[in-house]
């Protein structure tokens, strides 16, 4: 017994740590949380440096398009300007790109340009109709109505040279409202699309119409007819025409047994 709990006692003492050992244990953790706390400290100060090179960045296309909004190399500001407004969480860098943008392009006080680059604005615009179908905020959902009520108004006086873009896009935008039970292209936008820009309304009355039965409720049925009528009102006389022949049409139709 005695041999055996001296043994134990020895075990016990092989199991404890120096003094040494464990300072020396301690220094490696210090080190080790030291470590960590300089590498977040490094990552965020890398990411402070892109945000204030990208703030610095903005103020040279604030002076820039300041003076030349209206010229065409202004439009290549846009893409980059959208893709650093598009956020769910507002920020410095997308406040600061909205306003430029806003400021710059969709201001009533400048002056238009309509001679940019067809494709690059037509390319935008698909964008935009795509953009619009996925909440990103609610300040970045008014900004893509905004810019493209303002390619609208650069591409007025080309339209009947892209009648084909411009109906997918529009397809994009009336389908991304209709075809779901709930949406984030709102109505008022797409009516304010046929008020603005009645040149549109033939190449978006065909694609609303079948959705007075092929809407998923009552709601988006009312709504497609509502956008219609809309559209009829804004325009000349020959759309109330056509409008009231194409309700006749249906009426006749849903009265045949």
């Amino acid at each position: 017994m005695g041999d055996a709990a001296v043994s134990e006692d020895d075990s016990e003492d092989d199991d404890e740590m120096t003094d040494e050992q464990m300072m020396a244990m301690d220094d490696a953790i210090g080190a080790a949380f030291k470590s960590m706390t300089s590498k977040k400290r490094d990552a965020a100060a890398i990411q402070l440096q892109k945000r204030n090179f990208t703030l610095r960045v903005m103020d040279l296309a604030d002076a820039y398009l300041t003076r030349n909004s209206g010229v065409e190399n202004s439009f290549v500001f846009v893409t980059p300007l959208l893709n650093c407004a598009k956020t769910r969480t507002p920020s410095e860098i997308s406040k600061k790109a909205s306003k430029l943008l806003t400021s710059n392009f969709c201001n009533s006080k400048r002056k238009i340009c309509k001679t940019y680059d067809q494709e690059a604005a037509l390319d935008v615009l698909d964008r935009l109709a795509a953009d619009i179908q996925t909440y990103n905020g609610i300040e970045y959902v008014a900004l893509v109505q905004n810019i493209t009520f303002f390619i609208f108004k650069s591409l007025r006086e080309r339209f009947d040279g892209c009648q084909e873009q411009l109906t997918k896009c529009l397809q994009t935008m009336i389908d991304g409202h209709f075809a779901k039970k709930t949406t984030h292209t709102p109505l008022k936008f797409l009516q304010d699309v046929t008020e603005r820009f009645p040149e549109l309304i033939p190449l978006m009355i065909p694609l609303t119409k079948k959705y007075f039965t092929d809407a998923p409720n009552v709601y988006k049925k009312a709504s497609a007819v509502e956008l219609v009528i809309k559209a009829y009102s804004s325009g000349n006389k020959s759309y109330h025409r056509l409008f009231i022949i194409s309700l006749n049409k249906r009426a006749a139709r849903s009265s045949k047994p």
